[in-house]
């Protein structure tokens, strides 16, 4: 995902070279060529055919999803609770970054470095202990980095926060049981 921009610039390079390169050949080398660009295709063809039969039956999910799901939904809850300054805890940091103006718990730890100790430690533990001891007013919970980590069945995600979307049994977004109410307040779940 993040050499995206070299590959792209190395494929323009590429066909820019072979251009200037067969340009300048003669017949017996043109040849060499096309027989070198024939058996890359070969070997390549069945690594992409894979490539895209996988993303086809299992596809990743786009920016614009997880900027929607993590990021835009959570920012109108905090606007609806009005709050200037407010923290999500999730695994999203991505989506969240791109749209959302609070501040971001990675539980990832791609962008923390105390959390990426924990998780290169197998502290779960302990990545949980220092989660709900910074007290974020969201917490969105998401696949295997929700259930590795033993989020969803930790009691003082059910204790000190409440549910308000559920997309799937591992995938929701939580509210700090104390803002909870003030969103039913407003009418909202």
């Amino acid at each position: 995902r993040f050499a995206t921009p070299i590959w792209v610039t190395g494929a323009l390079i590429i066909a820019v070279a072979g251009a200037q390169v067969l340009a300048g050949a003669d017949t017996r080398e043109r040849c060499r060529v096309w027989i070198a660009g024939a058996v890359t295709v070969a070997v390549a063809a069945p690594v992409l055919a894979h490539s895209a039969l996988t993303f086809r039956a299992d596809p990743t999910v786009p920016m614009c999803a997880v900027a929607s799901y993590a990021g835009w939904t959570v920012n109108e809850y905090a606007e609806t609770l009005g709050l200037n300054e407010a923290t999500v805890a999730t695994p999203d940091i991505g989506g969240t970054a791109l749209v959302s103006d609070l501040r971001i718990i990675d539980l990832g730890g791609l962008a923390d470095a105390q959390l990426a100790r924990r998780w290169a430690a197998g502290d779960a533990a302990g990545l949980r202990d220092d989660v709900f001891a910074a007290r974020p007013e969201f917490i969105e919970t998401h696949h295997e980095w929700s259930d590795t980590a033993g989020l969803i069945d930790d009691p003082r995600l059910a204790a000190d926060y409440v549910e308000i979307v559920r997309t799937s049994r591992t995938d929701g977004l939580w509210v700090r049981r104390d803002l909870a109410a003030r969103l039913e307040a407003r009418g909202l779940p």
